[in-house]
This record gives structure tokens, sequence and C-alpha cells, in this order.
């Protein structure tokens, strides 16, 4: 895995996480 696959993987990753908290279900994570 490339670095810069990585870190896309990592934004994603976090971008999803906020989406979910924003939601009020980050107590599922």
């Amino acid at each position: 895995m490339t670095s810069s696959t990585e870190t896309a993987m990592r934004q994603d990753l976090a971008a999803a996480y906020r989406l979910i908290a924003h939601f009020g279900m980050d107590d599922l994570i």
C-alpha cells in the first residue's frame, strides 16, 4: 500500500467517523 493510498483511506475513515458522530451514533463505534 502506497503512502498516498493510506493517507486517502485515513481521510475517508476520518470523514466517515465525523459524519457518523454528527448523527449521534458515535457510541456504535
